[in-house]
């Protein structure tokens, strides 16, 4: 409807239409200057889960061997004067990696709600199962959810046509199977405590001190797992995206997000509810 409305450059866009974006943290890049600007606008609704944080711009320099070399060249910003850029490559940690940015600037909208750089775009209205944090990317990048997922396509024959949901008790044997496969991930915390105990400290060399290290490495270790109940919507969304697909495919999963998907779901109540969506816009 949007895209029908605007037929010609000369035909300005009917500002009357309600629009919602949906982003998430796989968002980055064009998506953000998109969202950003319609938010600094209060164009439309931005819904879902705070964005990637991709506000540098890069161009491949040729070099020698085939290879290249890509540089920032620039950087760019949304509507309100504001970068979104998450990660500061001016500042890098031991690995040299760049560190991610913990001072947010404040800027507003035209009607002026409060808005802030540093970080990606933070939605107007948050949905919870599209939040995700170090231990979901974890468990996603090391496979495991990916794994559950197949054991389950092989032990099920079929699931049901529509509205497909995964029980708690298969939820609890998810968790069950991370707890046996010695899952593991390095919080900062734990980073930062394993340096400490390295450095050339005889303080820390104490058999009292090393015992107290011991166990204080194992109770993070112990609510790390622990951590997956309090991630059970973004886990569970995570389990039924990729269990449907093994059924249905790409084409099914996004049947699946029209019938279930939380962000959808709200979306369409609020295009649905004019009163609230100007609520939140003014």
């Amino acid at each position: 409807k949007f895209n029908r409305e605007y037929k010609t450059r000369n035909q300005p866009v009917d500002e009357d239409i309600p629009l919602v974006v949906l982003v998430n943290g796989s968002s980055a890049s064009a998506s953000e200057i998109v969202s950003g600007s319609l938010q600094d606008l209060d164009r439309a609704v931005i819904m879902g889960a705070r964005s990637f944080g991709k506000g540098l711009v890069q161009r491949p320099l040729k070099l020698t061997y085939g290879t290249q070399l890509k540089v920032t060249i620039s950087r760019y910003y949304t509507a309100s004067g504001r970068c979104i850029q998450s990660l500061d490559y001016w500042n890098r940690d031991e690995q040299g990696n760049a560190v991610r940015n913990t001072e947010f600037n404040d800027f507003t909208t035209r009607n002026g709600r409060k808005v802030q750089d540093g970080g990606g775009v933070m939605p107007d209205i948050l949905i919870d199962e599209l939040v995700t944090n170090d231990l979901v990317r974890a468990l996603k990048g090391q496979h495991v959810v990916f794994d559950f997922a197949t054991d389950y396509y092989y032990a099920n024959p079929q699931i049901p046509e529509s509205g497909f949901k995964l029980g708690d008790a298969e939820f609890e044997a998810f968790v069950n199977g991370v707890r046996q496969n010695g899952f593991t991930y390095e919080t900062a915390a734990e980073t930062a405590l394993k340096k400490a105990m390295t450095n050339d400290n005889a303080a820390l060399n104490t058999q009292e001190v090393r015992a107290g290290y011991n166990t204080l490495l194992a109770a993070m270790q112990n609510g790390k797992l622990k951590a997956i109940e309090s991630q059970r919507s973004a886990l569970k969304k995570a389990l039924e995206d990729e269990i449907v697909k093994r059924y249905r495919y790409r084409e099914g999963l996004y049947e699946h997000y029209l019938e279930s998907d939380e962000a959808i779901l709200a979306a369409t109540e609020l295009l649905a509810n004019n009163t609230a969506y100007r609520d939140i816009l003014n």
